[in-house]
C-alpha cells in the first residue's frame, strides 16, 4: 500500500512491514523530505480458543495484538502484576486504566529483556499469552511449573510482491519471512531491523548488512534519516 501525497513528486521509496494505518505519521514525515512510503503488513490474525488452566502472579504481555485477544475472552485482574515488553504495548494497557509493572526502554533487544524479566519476577508465576508462532525467547528462560505459555491468537503469513524500495524496515520475523516469499533485496538497499529477533531472521535469509533499531519504535523510524 502507498502512502503519499500525489501532488509531490517523490524520489525515494520506503518500504515498511506495517499497515498503512499504523504507518500515518511516518508517511508524513517522509514526505516532507520528497519520499515515498510503502507500507505493508504480510500477516493476518485469528483469534484462538483457549482457557487458563494454572494459577499465576504475573501477567506477561508481548505485544499490543497479545493484549487485544487475550481480552477478548479474559479480564486482566487489577489484582496481578502486569508486565510487557516495551512502550508501546504499555500505553495501551494504561490506556485501558491498567498499572503496569515491568517494561523495558529498549524491547528489541529480546534477550536482555528476557533476562531482566526472569531477575525481576524471582519465583513468581507467570502466563505468557502467545502468538501460535512466538519464539518465545522470554518465557523459555522460566521453568515449566513457574509459566503457562497460552496461545491467544493465530498468525498467517502471506506473500506479496513489492516494488523495488532504497530502504527497507522490517518490523518482525514473520513480516521477514512474508517479505521474502516473493521478493529479494538488492545488494545497494538499506536495511533496518525493529531488533533482535528480526534481525535474527534477516541473516537466516542472507540479509547480513542491516541497521538495528535499539527502542524498536516508530518514532525511533521517523528520527532516522533515510
Amino acid at each position: 500500500m502507498q502512502i503519499y501525497n500525489k501532488r509531490t513528486q517523490l524520489t525515494k521509496r520506503i518500504f515498511i512491514s506495517k499497515n498503512e494505518s499504523e504507518a500515518q505519521e511516518l508517511a508524513k514525515n517522509l514526505a516532507k523530505k520528497n519520499k515515498l512510503l510503502i507500507a505493508h503488513s504480510f500477516l493476518s490474525f485469528e483469534q484462538e480458543e483457549f482457557t487458563i488452566e494454572k494459577n499465576y502472579e504475573v501477567l506477561f504481555f508481548s505485544s499490543p495484538r497479545s493484549v487485544v485477544f487475550y481480552k477478548t475472552r479474559y479480564d486482566i485482574p487489577k489484582s496481578k502484576q502486569i508486565a510487557c515488553t516495551g512502550n508501546t504495548t504499555r500505553t495501551l494497557l494504561t490506556s485501558f486504566g491498567f498499572k503496569v509493572d515491568f517494561w523495558s526502554n529498549r524491547p528489541g533487544k529480546i534477550k536482555q529483556l528476557a533476562t531482566d524479566f526472569k531477575a525481576w519476577c524471582g519465583k513468581k508465576t507467570v502466563l505468557f499469552p502467545l502468538s501460535d508462532i512466538s519464539k518465545k525467547t522470554v518465557s523459555s528462560l522460566f521453568e515449566e511449573d513457574q509459566k503457562e505459555e497460552l496461545i491467544v491468537y493465530k498468525t498467517a503469513i502471506k506473500g506479496k510482491k513489492i516494488e523495488t524500495c532504497d530502504t527497507y524496515v522490517f518490523t518482525s520475523p514473520s513480516n521477514v519471512r512474508g517479505f521474502f516469499l516473493d521478493n529479494d533485496l538488492s545488494k545497494d538497499a538499506k536495511v533496518i531491523s525493529w531488533g533482535e529477533s528480526t534481525s535474527e531472521e534477516l541473516r537466516k535469509n542472507g540479509c547480513d548488512s542491516f541497521e538495528e533499531l535499539k527502542n524498536a519504535s516508530l518514532e525511533e523510524v521517523i528520527r532516522l534519516s533515510i
